[in-house]
């Protein structure tokens, strides 16, 4: 790569997004549907607020792309594969606002490449394509917050529309606001608590929890508990071990 400019950079990070979307069309058309897809799909025909084991846009999505778009593997997983690319499109921007032109490329290239992204979440019908998308929109903001503090409504609410996507796909999500109050803390950052922005992007954050917290309310919190801590609490280290490896 010789000396970048910001148009040729992105049109080469359309390139490379869009082989990388073809690869992963064929992939899409000619593999059957996983045990975890077929599960997510079934459990979704029938409509829930949410669901035992994850929040329900990953499983409402897939069903509502084969209402639009007929009964194929493809449809199924059409939903994921768009949210796999705006993932890797988000991603650049992050890059390119934090290291530059060529870092911004060289990261949509590794995202493009990453077998998980391949053949995962980047593709399949996995609560993870929606949750990467969320998060990735909800760090975009963050990093457009630090590098300009007069940013205005506008950054806050994709940053509360990030956030309200991951939390409506996967319970993990819930560890992005732990993780943004621990920057404001580290960093001095409690001002934010008396801009209007913080409080509409908390505000639209919450409607991706509303119905999780629903669904919840009429079972006994049943999703909470399935993931909670089992009764008797136990990390042998040897485990321990295997899962840090």
């Amino acid at each position: 790569m010789g000396a970048l400019t910001d148009p040729a950079a992105r049109r080469q990070a359309v390139v490379i997004l869009t082989l990388a979307g073809l690869v992963k069309l064929a992939i899409a058309m000619t593999f059957p549907l996983g045990v975890d897809e077929a599960y997510a799909i079934a459990a979704a025909r029938v409509f829930s607020w949410s669901f035992y084991d994850h929040p329900p846009l990953s499983f409402w999505a897939p069903v509502w792309s084969a209402q639009v778009f007929g009964e194929s593997a493809l449809a199924y997983r059409l939903p994921s594969l768009v949210c796999g690319l705006v993932t890797g499109a988000v991603l650049w921007k992050i890059a390119r606002d934090l290291g530059g032109l060529r870092a911004g490329l060289w990261t949509v290239i590794l995202w493009s490449l990453a077998p998980h992204m391949v053949f995962g979440s980047g593709l399949f019908v996995l609560p993870d394509a929606v949750l990467n998308m969320g998060g990735a929109l909800a760090a975009l903001a963050l990093v457009r917050l630090v590098r300009d503090p007069s940013a205005g409504l506008g950054t806050w609410a994709l940053g509360g529309v990030g956030l309200a996507i991951a939390l409506g796909s996967k319970y993990q999500a819930g560890l992005i606001p732990f993780g943004v109050l621990s920057f404001m803390a580290v960093t001095g950052r409690w001002g934010w608590f008396a801009r209007p922005g913080f409080w509409l992007a908390t505000v639209l954050a919450l409607t991706g929890l509303a119905p999780v917290i629903l669904w919840n309310l009429s079972t006994d919190w049943a999703s909470f508990a399935f993931h909670g801590p089992p009764p008797a609490r136990r990390l042998p280290p040897a485990n321990f071990a295997v899962v840090l490896a």
